[in-house]
């Protein structure tokens, strides 16, 4: 009998994961789907910068697919099909708090990052002082 094969977390596979992870933007979730544990992703995510940059665009794409998840009403009958090799899972309705948690966790608001991709600032927009009126000496 012959041993099993170890499970490199490369083509194909790697694929996979980016598919599944763009569809939930759940890094756990998805790395079941394709056989892994999660720690395997974080370990790659590291040390790989093309698994990082792909990283970042499929959790760009999952963080979109929640932000506008939590605007849909119910008045749509069926949702509209996008295509590609996998049927993305529909996602569960989503608590507003959790969606918020969620978004803020990946660092991005509901109106999304800036241009250039800064964080929008918090809190008040500063104010200039008004000039102090200037008084003649006489």
């Amino acid at each position: 009998m012959r041993a099993p094969r170890r499970k490199l977390f490369r083509g194909k596979l790697r694929q996979e994961f980016l598919e599944w992870f763009a569809a939930t933007a759940n890094v756990a979730w998805s790395a079941r789907r394709v056989g892994i544990a999660y720690q395997t992703i974080w370990k790659h995510r590291m040390k790989d910068p093309l698994f990082l940059a792909d990283f970042e665009r499929a959790l760009e794409q999952g963080t979109a697919r929640v932000r506008a998840k939590m605007f849909e009403t119910k008045a749509e009958a069926r949702p509209t099909e996008i295509e590609g090799d996998w049927d993305a899972p529909e996602l569960q309705d989503i608590d507003p708090q959790v969606g918020l948690s969620l978004l803020r966790a990946y660092g991005q608001d509901l109106a999304g990052p800036l241009a250039g991709g800064r964080p929008r600032k918090q809190g008040r927009r500063p104010r200039a002082r008004a000039p102090e009126p200037r008084v003649r000496l006489l």
